[in-house]
């Protein structure tokens, strides 16, 4: 089994993407692949459930995700995190991985290898996180489906992570959530 722990990073995880949000999927699927992509994904989802870290059967995991039952160096289970942490979102050391749980925007590098339409794509995004009454818009959107999800029983992250599925930012979300928290 391989012991999966969370990867804190303070400024990522206040800013970046969560692994099952929209940017994540139009952008760092294109640079990670589908596999890695989804194998993020699966990590990721482990932390809803056990957010301090949990245990994994690599086997079951890759039988789960189609990949073959094999776990060796030269599976498709381990080339997909070798793919995850040569882009820094996974680390591992010998029967431990550290996954982030929020991924970071892309690079200029990065966005320079995305398809033609994923780069104006990825242009017209960061033009309107920069518009100052599109986010102000966004916020009041935000805030008025955070409140919806408090009277549906949602609590701060599952709200802030519902929101960014939703393709609203991360510092959106967080807003949003903690505009609508009760006060304890």
């Amino acid at each position: 089994t391989l012991t999966v722990m969370p990867w804190t990073d303070p400024v990522i995880d206040q800013d970046g993407h969560h692994p099952r949000s929209s940017y994540v999927e139009d952008y760092w699927m294109a640079i990670l692949g589908p596999t890695a992509y989804c194998l993020l994904r699966k990590l990721s989802a482990g932390f809803d459930h056990d957010p301090d870290g949990y245990m994994m059967d690599p086997s079951a995991t890759a039988t789960e995700m189609g990949l073959g039952s094999g776990t060796g160096s030269s599976s498709q289970l381990a080339r997909s995190l070798d793919r995850l942490e040569l882009f820094a979102l996974v680390r591992r050391r010998h029967e431990e991985v550290w996954c982030r749980r929020r991924l970071p925007l892309l690079h200029r590098r990065q966005r320079a290898r995305l398809p033609e339409h994923l780069g104006r794509s990825h242009a017209f995004w960061q033009q309107q996180q920069d518009d100052e009454q599109y986010r102000a818009s966004q916020l009041a959107n935000a805030t008025v489906l955070a409140s919806a999800l408090v009277q549906l029983g949602h609590l701060g992250p599952a709200i802030e992570n519902r929101l960014h599925e939703w393709r609203y930012s991360p510092v959106t979300s967080r807003a949003a959530a903690l505009a609508v928290a009760t006060p304890s």
